[in-house]
């Protein structure tokens, strides 16, 4: 009894955050998308990785962190915003530690968006090509993209294709962290409010 009092005491003033489910989901999603950024801005960390159960190789790179990054973070941010919060009475230490829990996901999707931009552009023209292009000519299509910071050349012919055309790519570069700071606002509402 007074072992299971005490946790329920350590729950009340904050310090038991990760033992949420919302926030501990949200802490998950916001280091892969922290691995991700990371990823996608020394694109050297990663190489050939192999699935050893089944002896798949994957050759991801930098380019698929950019182009698809910001989509599964999306997913992820809704994963995490299904879950209940456990938690029920908060502490100003636990509201902020969940603040910064539940925004790391976000941060992360518009750094990847934002990166897309910078970095990715048509072979040959990463100096001259106008990003806007990415939002607003229609005629654009897709193309496999150049990764704008040196690269290998092994590297640079396994970057993933655009979506056709590039210019829903790039307005859902601009949507998806938009949608997932909506409904992470969501989260933290639901978790205030232990709803």
């Amino acid at each position: 009894m007074k072992r299971n009092m005490n946790s329920r005491e350590r729950s009340n003033d904050g310090s038991g955050i990760l033992s949420d489910q919302l926030l501990r989901r949200f802490l998950f999603v916001g280091v892969i998308g922290v691995l991700g950024c990371t990823i996608a801005r020394a694109p050297s960390m990663l190489g050939k990785l192999s699935v050893p159960v089944i002896g798949l190789e994957l050759n991801l790179n930098a380019g698929y962190f950019l182009v698809f990054g910001p989509m599964l973070l999306l997913l992820g941010i809704l994963w995490a915003s299904a879950a209940r919060p456990s938690i029920q009475h908060r502490s100003a230490t636990g509201l902020t530690a969940a603040a910064v829990t539940t925004v790391l996901p976000v941060l992360s999707s518009a750094f990847l968006a934002l990166q897309f931009f910078l970095l990715l552009a048509p072979k040959g023209e990463c100096v001259q090509f106008d990003r806007w292009r990415y939002l607003t000519d229609l005629n654009l299509s897709a193309f496999q993209p150049e990764y704008c910071m040196n690269l290998a050349e092994g590297t640079q012919r396994s970057m993933p294709w655009l979506l056709n055309p590039p210019i829903l790519q790039g307005w859902l570069q601009i949507f998806i962290p938009l949608i997932g700071a909506v409904s992470t606002g969501f989260a933290i509402r639901k978790w205030v409010t232990g709803e």
